[in-house]
């Protein structure tokens, strides 16, 4: 299952996709339809802010977005995320319980984005 809050990028995805069982549906991944700890895997690219420009508000989207991801990801699970120029990622994953595990950089077009392997891991209840 996948899906973006552009509809031109859903229109490529189905396009792409049209020969497979995968559902492609219009979402924005800041409030998903999925349970609490429902998902073994997710992958996404976040938004860059050049395509899709958002300004100064692009790494409050993305921490909103990986705020979603951290909900809806089982104990266990997998998060592979694209992202460009985020130095805080590393720091607010943590934040939301997701472990590194890889991380790749890439040249891409003359942009350098990383793509991060994260595992999502079991935080510990405080008693009190």
């Amino acid at each position: 299952m996948g899906g973006d809050i552009e509809h031109q990028a859903l229109n490529v995805a189905k396009e792409n996709l049209k020969d497979t069982l995968t559902e492609v549906t219009h979402w924005d991944a800041r409030q998903l339809a999925f349970a609490d700890a429902s998902i073994d895997k997710v992958v996404t690219n976040l938004p860059f802010g050049r395509q899709i420009s958002f300004g100064r508000e692009t790494n409050e989207i993305n921490r909103a977005i990986l705020m979603e991801i951290s909900r809806v990801t089982k104990v266990h699970g997998k998060a592979v995320i694209l992202t460009e120029n985020w130095d805080e990622i590393l720091q607010v994953a943590a934040s939301l319980h997701l472990r590194s595990i890889n991380t790749f950089p890439l040249s891409l077009k003359g942009l350098h984005p990383t793509i991060y392997v994260f595992e999502k891991v079991k935080h510990k209840k405080w008693k009190g």
